[in-house]
């Protein structure tokens, strides 16, 4: 499933070795409402204006998803994660609420989840 993802290919290993710095480095207090999974999947991050973005899942609450991604997205912005499972497509709609570069095009972007609207659906 890996190869079948182009993120996939963008990303090195010191890229998702990389990721443990940035948390590290931006999330230096726990303000968290809630326990975060680490988790790595492939995701992509529709934005309000149609755009696809290809995006790693670096960890999950039933809060908020945090995701690696190339592009830059600004605080407020609102979007859609989704996930494709082996039998089932997932999509959660989401407001950014930080979003941090970390080198060249790659930023580590959190982002809330917000009610889904009749918007979401069509």
């Amino acid at each position: 499933m890996e190869s079948e993802h182009p993120f996939w290919s963008a990303l090195t290993y010191q890229d998702l070795a990389a990721t443990e710095f940035l948390k590290a480095k931006f999330i230096k207090v726990e303000r968290r409402r809630a326990e975060r999974l680490d988790l790595s999947l492939p995701a992509t991050i529709i934005t309000a204006r149609g755009a696809s973005i290809p995006a790693i899942t670096r960890d999950i609450s039933r809060h908020g998803i945090g995701v690696l991604m190339h592009g830059l997205m600004q605080p407020g912005e609102e979007a859609t994660v989704r996930m494709t499972g082996e039998t089932q497509q997932y999509e959660y709609p989401v407001v950014v609420r930080h979003c941090n570069h970390f080198e060249e095009n790659k930023f580590f972007v959190g982002m809330e989840y917000r009610p889904r609207t009749f918007a979401d659906e069509t």
